[in-house]
């Protein structure tokens, strides 16, 4: 399903370019943070969902698969324990979301245009940007914390 309207095509170009500016912006706060003597394993991980966020946040597909993506990366960032608590939590509500409308609610949402499904899938989006920013955040204090990466 394709959005139209007058709008669209500047948005789609500009969609073009956002993610490879998003890209090279996350790249620099880790190379920051590596001249820093951050934690390695914490920039790899917190890195890795920044960029990964990105991807999902600035793409025009909007694929409920891409969700995948992060259930693949705020595992491994978990495994550190509480800084990890917020990705992790919201990862189960994104999960939860994304399965109500594809598969479930799928047909309400693609056929009947349903706005409660749409609000959903709003909340689901909504919550990508937060667990984005958050990535970015901590991507931010680990280039400014230096040695250990205490963030």
């Amino acid at each position: 399903m394709e959005l139209r309207g007058s709008f669209t095509a500047p948005l789609a170009a500009a969609m073009n370019t956002l993610p490879c500016v998003a890209v090279a912006l996350i790249a620099l706060l880790m190379v920051t943070a590596l001249r820093n003597d951050a934690d390695r394993t914490q920039l790899l991980v917190t890195g890795t969902l920044a960029l990964v966020g990105a991807l999902i946040v600035f793409d025009k597909v909007g694929s409920p698969r891409f969700m995948i993506w992060l259930g693949a990366v705020i595992p491994m960032g978990a495994v550190d324990g509480r800084r990890w608590i917020v990705p992790s939590a919201l990862m189960v509500v994104i999960a939860v979301l994304t399965t109500l409308v594809h598969p479930i609610l799928h047909t309400q949402l693609h056929e009947a245009l349903h706005p409660g499904v749409a609000l959903l899938l709003t909340a689901r989006n909504l919550l990508v940007v937060v667990v984005f920013a958050w990535a970015v955040r901590h991507l931010h204090m680990l280039r400014s914390s230096g040695v250990g990466g205490s963030v």
